[in-house]
């Protein structure tokens, strides 16, 4: 079993053990982003940043778990690539109204949000993202590194900043500045 979904599957178990959901995840929305540094750490073999990870996971019930954590500068360079949560990480829980279950729903079966696909941009950006979404055929997943907002590609279509900012905003989390304040279209 390959390292990405060897740590996919023990996520995926913390995520449903942990949240207290009996429901079946349709959702989940891991990001990384590097975090500002305080002068310039000299860590030699070991990371020179902190990263601050998030999960939040929406499951078919209107249930959401919220993980988040962080990895500080001069830790093992391995940990940058890992999306696990350390033990011990407390998991924020919520419920879902309804009305904004479905609203979630109907969007993520939207074309154009089906249609999806991984955005991998040379240049900086604002974070790192894995996407899932779980659907009754199979699952979909959108891999994302380096999130450029402003990106020609994004500016056209907006899609996948829509479905980053909308599992932020249902999460109640924080909304980064750069998210569009564009309506979620539904049919």
């Amino acid at each position: 079993m390959s390292c990405f979904l060897r740590n996919a599957v023990l996520f995926l178990f913390l995520a449903i053990c942990g949240s207290g959901s009996s429901g079946r995840p349709t959702l989940i929305v891991r990001e990384r982003v590097q975090r500002p540094s305080i002068g310039t750490l000299h860590c030699e073999g070991k990371l020179s940043v902190s990263l601050s990870f998030s999960t939040i996971t929406f499951f078919d019930d209107g249930e959401v778990a919220q993980l988040a954590w962080i990895v500080p500068a001069c830790s093992d360079p391995a940990k940058a690539s890992v999306w696990t949560p350390p033990a011990g990480t407390l998991v924020r829980r919520s419920k879902l109204q309804a009305g904004d279950r479905d609203v979630l729903q109907r969007f993520l079966d939207l074309p154009e949000v089906e249609a999806l696909t991984d955005f991998m941009n040379a240049g900086p950006g604002v974070g790192d993202y894995q996407i899932e979404i779980h659907r009754a055929s199979a699952t979909q997943k959108i891999s994302v590194l380096s999130l450029m907002p402003e990106h020609d590609q994004l500016r056209h279509d907006p899609t996948l900043l829509r479905v980053i900012c909308r599992a932020k905003e249902l999460g109640g989390g924080d909304r980064p500045r750069w998210c569009v304040t564009l309506p979620i279209r539904l049919p």
